[in-house]
């Protein structure tokens, strides 16, 4: 919590806590109209919802993988992310078309982001090198499997591939 803290978080909550999306929302003293949920799980999303208002008003629930709120008096808006590059793709049995309006968002996006961090007022979370190359991949992805990594992004360099 203090690390997040000192990327400029004002507040830090602990997810697994009970009660943690109405801890929210009396933090935020039931003002709270806009979430976007990096995690994208039902869980998550639940969390999410309890924070939101309960005037949903201009409540708004964003996520990266086309979750939907619980709450059906929240407008729900999302992607799948993978759609900004504009092609066709196929994940198991699900398709999703080239959707020309999230290759636009992507456009309109990543400039404004690239902004905010070149000004310091978006900060991004800390790197993590691991040694071995692509095949200590494998370890990594064990380690998030088992919740074994938090708070850095996991980065293995292809020319360390023994």
């Amino acid at each position: 919590m203090e690390y997040v803290k000192s990327l400029g978080a004002v507040e830090v909550f602990d997810y697994s806590q009970e009660d943690i999306g109405s801890t929210i929302r009396a933090y935020t003293k039931n003002r709270l109209k806009l979430v976007w949920d990096t995690i994208s799980t039902a869980d998550s999303a639940q969390i999410c919802s309890e924070a939101l208002s309960s005037d949903s008003t201009g409540c708004r629930y964003a996520s990266f993988l086309s979750n939907k709120s619980p709450r059906e008096d929240i407008v729900s808006v999302g992607t799948m992310l993978y759609t900004i590059w504009g092609e066709y793709f196929k994940s198991g049995e699900v398709e999703w078309s080239a959707l020309r309006e999230d290759v636009d968002w992507a456009r309109r996006f990543a400039p404004l982001v690239e902004d905010l961090i070149a000004q310091g007022r978006l900060r991004t979370h800390r790197v993590v090198v691991k040694g071995g190359g692509l095949e200590g991949v494998i370890k990594g992805l064990e380690d998030l499997k088992e919740g074994l990594v938090s708070g850095g992004k996991l980065v293995y360099r292809v020319a360390d591939t023994p």
